[in-house]
């Protein structure tokens, strides 16, 4: 059976706090552990950016609860479509913030100094998932962070 991606960006809620990535990610780990899905959630200062892949029946029935799930608005696709290869085998949710989005990849990848979801076309949105898919130390230290932000009462981002 094919395998399927599915790329979109979303804004979050305006109630959604950075520490509540935390538990977002525990869930979605589990489940897409439990479906075979992999993927990449990434959080910019403005919107989620996420990539999901895997058997069809299970990618649509995430990204089904996930038009519906309140903490996103104005979800819009990148694209959706089978696949040969998985982008991000090993995890079932990596996840990537802050500094992931940097200037220099951002200058590289568009030739602007911020990454803004909603001018990428299909194309840039897959260079920009492939970029962040292989910044393993990325990828660590935005869980740092994260975990970081969860033991201090005073750190908070809001959108």
């Amino acid at each position: 059976m094919k395998e399927i991606r599915l790329a979109y960006y979303s804004k979050p809620a305006d109630t959604f706090r950075f520490t509540d990535l935390e538990p977002i990610l525990a869930v979605s780990r589990r489940n897409n552990e439990r479906l075979n899905v992999t993927g990449l959630l990434g959080l910019t200062s403005t919107h989620f950016m996420h990539y999901l892949e895997g058997p069809r029946e299970s990618v649509s029935h995430i990204f089904s609860h996930i038009i519906h799930d309140r903490r996103h608005r104005d979800v819009t696709f990148y694209c959706v479509g089978e696949i040969e290869d998985r982008l991000v085998p090993e995890d079932p949710l990596a996840f990537v913030g802050g500094k992931a989005f940097s200037e220099d990849l951002c200058m590289q990848l568009f030739g602007r100094k911020t990454i803004i979801p909603s001018l990428l076309n299909q194309r840039a949105a897959m260079a920009l998932f492939n970029a962040l898919a292989q910044d393993r130390p990325q990828m660590a230290e935005s869980e740092n962070l994260l975990r970081e932000a969860l033991q201090d009462d005073y750190f908070e981002i809001s959108f």
